[in-house]
């Protein structure tokens, strides 16, 4: 029997047009056109062709009170299937918002890179985090504790953030010595300790934020070997916390967080881990008891935090 079925738009057409409708809708509850309204974006390509599609939908003289902040993690390789399309985008966006656009990234490569392969200004968001100095360093054992892996993206490849080093500090044998210290790092780090080697304590990668921060706070070092080829391009937001936290850090040299390190004061945290002993390495640093560098911990503390962003918004936004 005949229906109407054949009838309907595609699925997809169906759910693009629901999910333009639902934008708008969110757009006409908070009054976001009637007032100043700056509107941000990390862009995922399917959401991010939504938002536009309604933005464009929605008479330019209706959005003189909007700016919209558009903010891109990954590097060219990710987003070179869809090159073509954001470029037409973006002028759309910029012709149709009057230059009411900003073009984001998180770090000072990733700002140089993307800039040159959309042929637009990019500038760096800071990273805000709300570490609080307040938390009580309870530890799980009398050892120093070296903070050495954070959470992971799903799909993420450990030895980015240099596991077969952290592999190689757990696999040295200590012949019944007491162990110099231990390693802390999340459970979807895939490290494995040794009877005869150094202890490794896990922390759920599925933490809530203040118990994630505790377990940072309770480091006496923390440690990033983290690979160039990934790491000059990516930043890092354990990293952030553990400098924002007070911890000492060793970072990868020619990475962002060695360029961090080295713009802060910080120029002696920065080595070449894959040309030492990591387990000597850290022996040292904890028995000749590295402090942190104050002027790291001040310079980060500046600007990657909410008040820090919140300088960024003022200048960036409110004073344009």
């Amino acid at each position: 029997r005949a229906t109407g079925l054949y009838k309907l738009p595609p699925f997809h057409s169906i759910h693009k047009r629901r999910a333009v409708h639902s934008i708008l809708s969110l757009f006409d509850k908070c009054g976001a056109l009637m007032r100043q309204t700056l509107l941000y974006n990390e862009v995922y390509f399917s959401d991010f062709f939504l938002l536009a599609e309604a933005l464009l939908s929605i008479p330019s003289e209706k959005l003189k009170n909007l700016t919209l902040w558009l903010l891109y993690r990954e590097p060219p390789n990710v987003l070179s299937r869809h090159r073509k399309r954001l470029l037409q985008i973006h002028h759309q966006l910029h012709v149709h918002l009057k230059g009411q656009i900003c073009f984001l990234a998180e770090g000072d490569r990733q700002c140089q890179i993307l800039g040159e392969y959309f042929d637009r200004n990019f500038s760096v968001l800071p990273i805000p985090h709300g570490f609080q100095e307040s938390f009580i360093k309870t530890k799980p054992s009398e050892l120093p504790l070296c903070v050495c892996y954070g959470p992971a993206r799903p799909g993420y490849h450990p030895m980015r953030k240099g596991v077969d080093i952290l592999q190689r500090i757990l696999d040295k044998r200590l012949y019944g010595a007491p162990p110099p210290f231990a390693l802390v790092a999340a459970d979807d780090s895939g490290l494995q300790p040794q009877p005869d080697g150094v202890p490794l304590y896990i922390f759920s990668s599925k933490l809530s934020r203040e118990d994630y921060y505790k377990w940072i706070a309770r480091g006496d070092l923390a440690i990033f070997p983290y690979q160039q080829e990934y790491y000059d391009y990516y930043t890092s937001g354990i990293f952030i916390e553990a400098v924002t936290a007070g911890v000492p850090v060793l970072v990868q040299e020619r990475t962002w967080l060695g360029r961090q390190c080295q713009h802060y004061g910080g120029e002696h945290c920065v080595i070449d881990w894959r040309q030492m002993d990591p387990f000597d390495v850290i022996k040292d640093c904890i028995q000749n008891g590295q402090k942190a560098s104050q002027a790291l911990i001040d310079g980060v503390r500046k600007v990657h935090t909410s008040k820090g962003f919140a300088n960024f918004v003022l200048v960036n936004y409110l004073q344009r």
